[in-house]
């Protein structure tokens, strides 16, 4: 799951608030959540967490790690047990698979993974879910800081092989802000180069009142001093 850890929110970012990224399929899922709400409390609102339970229906969250041992042997388990394990295993292969791959894709503006965790049939515990947090905040008025923002929230979205409706949600958030911040770049770069234009017009308007007025000067000179100007050499 992808959280938000940034700072507070500007004119650029109206839709997007924080973000989640939970796996409860067969990768993550972006889940959006309010600033300042604990990752896993969000993740038992969103229902993170749930993934495949044990047989008493127990699961929990923690900070990284990943299958732990307990008690039991697997030369006891029944043939379906042995499958459960199975599938046990391949989600949390899945899970950290996905995880990663938010992170790597997100750089800088992604945080520390944490994982949830349920008891098998062979009393070893398996990560079934999992959560990262990023940082969703617009990162300041500057238009090019948003974009490049932005593009790297979309990247991590759809980082996994399979970008669950969630990752696709807050990519397509993220778009919107992108979009925005796109425009304002290039009313921006227009003022300027309006600006740009005023000046070197009142610089030419300049010159062609200078050269008009000499011309008048002339005009209104003497015969004897045009004469002369006429023939001197």
């Amino acid at each position: 799951m992808i959280g938000s850890v940034g700072g507070p929110q500007t004119s650029f970012n109206p839709y997007l608030q924080s973000a989640s990224l939970n796996s409860s399929r067969a990768g993550g899922v972006f889940a959006p959540s309010a600033p300042g709400v604990d990752s896993a409390q969000q993740a038992q609102e969103n229902g993170a967490g749930r993934g495949l339970l044990d047989q008493t229906g127990n699961s929990r969250k923690v900070e990284g790690g990943s299958s732990a041992a307990k008690s039991g042997s697997q030369d006891d388990l029944t043939p379906e047990e042995e499958a459960e394990v199975e599938r046990l295993k391949k989600r949390e292969e899945e899970v950290k698979a996905h995880e990663a791959a938010h992170a790597a894709a997100g750089g800088g503006v992604t945080g520390g993974i944490s994982y949830s965790y349920t008891t098998g049939p062979d009393d070893k515990e398996y990560i079934t879910d999992g959560e990262i947090q990023i940082d969703t905040s617009s990162g300041g008025s500057d238009p090019a800081a948003v974009i490049a923002k932005m593009e790297a929230v979309i990247r991590s979205a759809y980082a996994p092989s399979e970008p669950s409706s969630k990752d696709r949600q807050v990519a397509a958030q993220a778009q919107q802000i992108l979009a925005a911040a796109e425009l304002q770049a290039k009313e921006q770069k227009s003022a300027e180069e309006e600006a740009d234009t005023g000046d070197e017009g009142i610089n030419q308007e300049g010159a062609l009142s200078s050269t008009l007025s000499q011309a008048i000067k002339a005009y209104e000179a003497p015969a004897t001093d045009r004469r002369q100007a006429d023939f001197s050499v």
